[in-house]
């Protein structure tokens, strides 16, 4: 199983949005749906439905993924899951 590393920018959006690493692991290793970063080939969008607040999310980690580890660019929970679900 590779390593997850988190980037400085995703350590940062961690610690504001008050998510937990364990959440975001769990997304990067079992993720209901991965769709293809259209913006990045090299990324990916691993996402799952999460409850936040009381209200049904969408949790969207971007990663890069090599040979050697996973890096998580950056995360982000949205309420607008019919734009992203696939």
């Amino acid at each position: 199983m590779k390593p997850i590393r988190f980037s400085l920018h995703a350590e940062e959006r961690l610690a504001a949005r008050k998510l937990r690493h364990s959440t975001i692991e769990q997304v990067v290793r079992n993720p209901e749906q991965i769709v293809p970063d259209e913006d990045d080939i090299n990324r990916q969008i691993h996402q799952s439905l999460i409850e936040e607040s009381g209200k049904q999310k969408l949790l969207r980690v971007i990663v890069e993924e090599d040979s050697s580890e996973i890096v998580v660019i950056t995360v982000y929970s949205t309420s607008q899951i019919t734009r992203y679900w696939k």
